[in-house]
């Protein structure tokens, strides 16, 4: 007969599951923003850049105020779904926007040269 397994602690797996995806939210928000310095106008329109960076730039400080309540709270504390979501659907924009760069950027030199006979 097998030995019941132990309990995992709720909140040490909040920490597991919460802690690599607020790391992953951060990596691709600097990774926003840095993509939008050298993007072309021909990639994304001037305008929407600046809104795509003033979201990067909220998102970023709502992520600090997030670590920064979880850090500071005695007990575990989870993030709103909602919060997640909106983050997420930024982290989808980001990927689009590095897409759009490479498409402006016309086809590698080894596509656009022709074939030798």
């Amino acid at each position: 007969m097998t030995e019941p397994q132990p309990v995992p602690d709720p909140g040490a797996l909040l920490d597991q599951v919460l802690d690599p995806l607020l790391q992953d939210f951060d990596a691709s928000f600097q990774r926003g923003l840095e993509l939008l310095q050298r993007c072309p106008p021909q990639a994304l329109d001037l305008e929407r850049q600046q809104r795509l960076r003033a979201r990067l730039e909220q998102a970023a400080a709502e992520l600090g105020s997030a670590r920064a309540l979880r850090r500071a709270m005695p007990v575990p504390m989870a993030l709103e779904m909602k919060l997640i979501q909106s983050w997420h659907q930024l982290v989808l924009e980001v990927w689009g926007l590095s897409a759009a760069i490479r498409r402006s950027a016309g086809p590698p030199a080894s596509e656009s040269s022709p074939a030798a006979p």
